[in-house]
This record gives structure tokens, sequence and C-alpha cells, in this order.
């Protein structure tokens, strides 16, 4: 029987986390966000951004095939993974410059903490709807 993944190995080996370089200039900083020496790289697809509105939860959602880097570009946002039968969450703010790699087969959602929150995903292919699996929100018991 394989052991269960604690905190630490899930965010090392399923969902990495990876520090993003800041370049501080005097005019406004830069923060890089992917490029394809980043080892999380899978290829492009396409990019998007999502507003997700103070206490509001979007999710629950799975890729099938598909990678997704998210980044939060403003605000902080609770995210909230489900793998193997157990919960994970992990709190990011705009300004901590982390990018988050989710695999195919691991369901996510994600909550606005702030008043305006500002995520970006960029995906390793096209969106399509035969790819991805949405459920309603209540689908999990979180609490547990």
């Amino acid at each position: 029987m394989k052991k269960e993944l604690n905190k630490k190995e899930f965010f090392k080996k399923v969902v990495i986390i990876s520090k993003t370089k800041e370049i501080i200039n005097q005019k406004g900083n830069l923060q890089k966000f992917v490029d394809i020496k980043l080892n999380l790289f899978k290829g492009f697809g396409e990019v998007y951004f999502t507003e997700i509105k103070k206490n509001k939860v979007k999710g629950w959602k799975k890729h099938k095939k598909n990678y997704s880097l998210l980044k939060i570009i403003l605000g902080q946002v609770l995210f909230t993974f489900h793998y193997k039968n157990k919960f994970y969450k992990l709190m990011i703010k705009h300004n901590e410059n982390k990018v988050i790699q989710i695999p195919p087969d691991v369901w996510f959602s994600f909550k606005g903490v702030l008043k305006k929150n500002l995520l970006c995903n960029f995906m390793n292919k096209l969106h399509s709807d035969n790819e991805v699996e949405n459920v309603a929100l209540n689908k999990f018991d979180i609490k547990k």
C-alpha cells in the first residue's frame, strides 16, 4: 500500500511550487513568470486571466491531460487541491512571486481573499471541454 503524501511532499512531487525571479527597477519591479528554460514549462497552448471576487470560490476542476501554470497577478488566493482522497491547501499573495504547476488528474479550486484578486493561467495546450472535468463546489467536503 502506497503511503499518503504529506503537505511538503505533495507540493514538491505533485503540485509544484516554484519561486520566480524579480528584477528590481526604480520605475517598477519586473516579475518573471515563465520561459522555455523553466523546468515547469510543458509547451504553450493558451493564457488567460481570471478574476476571483472576495470570498468567492471557483472550481472544482480537473484537467485530464493539460498542465496549468498559475501565478497570482493581484491580491491573495487560497487554493484547495484534492488528490488521492486527501486535501491540500495553499495560500499565495501576488508579491510572493510564485508559480504553481498543476498536473493532470488533480482536482483544484481557488478562493479570492482580498477585495481584488487576479490569477493568470498559462496552459500547455488549448482548453477543450472534453479535456477538463468540472463538478459542483459541494462535491467534496473540504472540512475534512
